[in-house]
């Protein structure tokens, strides 16, 4: 059962507490390097893409991530002075931004964000259906929501019914509960404290969950963490319409193209359900348009070269680049 009194990191399995300490190794020889040795690959990437241009792929990204034009004010944190307190965040943002200097001048929110902030700033998500300039993302906390599994079964080769866990973070999910988990088809329900008249039913792994061809993602905090390796995976992922967005771009994402849209209240699921049963290719087509989404996400050489693009956009933007080091833009050449 999921223990609400363990610390996260106590409820790891020994392959997830290798990944974390790997990735806090990596992340804490970057962000503690001289930015000396992390500028030589940066000053490479912006003279090349301002002598050859960028590829418009890559841009397209850039620009989607960060909608600024013209200039902005110069943020009042410098690199040196990023928070402490949640450390993914920094050590994510350090990793492109590092090597633009230690005296940078940035905006920040770290956290799930949910509303455009007043000034420019580095987020992790954004809403969707507002004007959100000023919400520049980045691939923040990327060790827990860029994650994939193993998926071995086809489709075809998995149970046919619906499966979610998740905790109590808004009403949706609650609704979501209280009208299926009761069901004796579908294996739905809440782990840790949960509302009143709600079920606490046992965790499975995200591995169990892929043995079915159905995986349901609702909205918390912000986004649904399980979206990303749902659609990496041989399952159809099931969600109601989506309202936020991180550097996996679900603005993006189209219902019944890229996965199978619901109603906010789940009273459709079973009919959605019943028609992908009965058009199993419909249900094979998203589960390609979902994998060709998430694959540009684990090219690594081109998330890097993207995410020190959008940082590089944010500095030119507010006067900080070029600078001594870096006095190759691309961004004047390219309409940015």
């Amino acid at each position: 059962m999921f223990d609400v009194n363990k610390p996260k990191w106590a409820r790891s399995g020994p392959k997830k507490a290798a990944r974390r300490l790997k990735y806090y190794i990596k992340g804490g020889a970057v962000a503690y390097a001289p930015p000396a040795i992390l500028r030589y690959r940066t000053q490479k990437l912006l003279t090349r893409s301002s002598e050859k241009g960028i590829p418009q792929r890559v841009l397209d990204r850039v620009n989607y991530y960060n909608k600024l034009s013209g200039e902005i004010e110069l943020g009042s944190l410098r690199t040196k002075e990023l928070p402490f307190d949640q450390s993914r965040y920094r050590l994510d943002l350090l990793e492109h931004l590092r090597a633009f200097g230690r005296n940078k001048f940035v905006e920040t929110l770290f956290g799930d964000i949910t509303h455009v902030p007043v000034v420019p700033s580095f987020v992790k998500s954004r809403p969707i259906f507002v004007e959100n300039e000023n919400s520049v993302v980045l691939k923040l906390d990327k060790f827990r929501h860029f994650v994939r599994f193993q998926d071995p079964l086809t489709f075809d080769e998995k149970t046919p019914i619906a499966v979610w866990r998740g905790g109590a973070t808004n009403a949706k999910r609650d609704l979501l509960c209280l009208a299926h988990q009761d069901s004796d088809i579908h294996d739905i329900g809440m782990v840790g404290v949960v509302p009143e008249g709600i079920k606490v039913k046992n965790s499975i792994t995200p591995q169990q969950q892929l043995q079915n061809k159905y995986i349901i993602s609702v909205e918390g905090n912000d986004v649904a963490t399980n979206l990303k390796w749902i659609m990496s995976s041989n399952s159809v992922c099931i969600s109601p319409k989506l309202h936020f967005e991180t550097w996996f771009m679900e603005g993006k994402l189209q219902p019944d193209v890229h996965y199978a849209q619901v109603k906010d209240d789940f009273s459709d699921l079973n009919d959605v359900i019943a028609r992908l049963e009965e058009n199993p290719q419909e249900a094979r087509q998203i589960i390609a348009n979902a994998q060709k989404h998430a694959a540009q996400f684990w090219d690594h050489k081109q998330e890097w070269m993207i995410a020190t693009l959008v940082i590089a956009k944010y500095l030119w933007l507010s006067g900080q680049l070029p600078d001594q080091n870096f006095l190759h833009i691309p961004f004047q050449s390219e309409g940015v």
